[in-house]
Parts: C-alpha cells; structure tokens; sequence
C-alpha cells in the first residue's frame, strides 16, 4: 500500500554535498522477503521528485545512504528493500520515487 501527501521542502545530501527541493512523501506499508526464511514487515517513507533534481551530485540516482531531511528536522536514510534498488523510476524516467527509513531527528 502506498498513500501520497503534500510535497514540501527538503535537503538531499550524499557524501556533504546538499541541494534543498520540494518532494512529495509518501508511505510504504508492506512485507519483505529477508532472504533467511523470514518475511519481514515495513513501514518506510518513501519521497517522489524529478530525477534531475539530483543529476549534480554525480550519479543522477538515489544511492543507499543517501538521507533527507525535512524542514521539521525529522532525517530519513535512503535504503534497499530486498536487495533492490533503493528507488523506482516512472514510465518516462523523469520522476523517482526513493524508498527511506526515518532514522533522527535534528
């Protein structure tokens, strides 16, 4: 299940490097294959925005470890769900939709 709320500011940062943007968070709700034999289940947040949003940081996609943080301080760590990519392209490539994990606050 994925539910879509209003698009906000936020900083991207990889590796020191940050760039401020408006993105749209979501939620992620589901279950997980943890390849052991466990389903695990997740609740992630997850953030829309064009892809060349980040094109200046080198690597034009989301990279695990990469974080977020929202105007209200709350940090998310961008992460691989069953050893995927930590993001998915629409149609076109031109918006990205990047899979996190709240992980602090500021």
């Amino acid at each position: 299940m994925f539910n879509v709320f209003a698009s906000q500011s936020i900083e991207y940062e990889r590796e020191g490097e940050k760039l401020t943007f408006l993105a749209t968070a979501g939620k992620s709700e589901g279950l997980a294959d943890a390849n052991t034999g466990m389903i695990l289940a997740y609740d992630a947040a997850d953030w829309i925005f064009p892809v060349a949003n980040i094109a200046s940081l080198g690597d034009p996609y989301p990279k695990a470890g990469d974080t977020i943080t929202t105007t209200t301080g709350d940090v998310f760590t961008v992460l691989m769900l069953d050893g995927q990519k930590p993001y998915l392209l629409d149609e076109f490539a031109i918006d990205v939709r990047v899979h996190t994990k709240r992980t602090g606050t500021i």
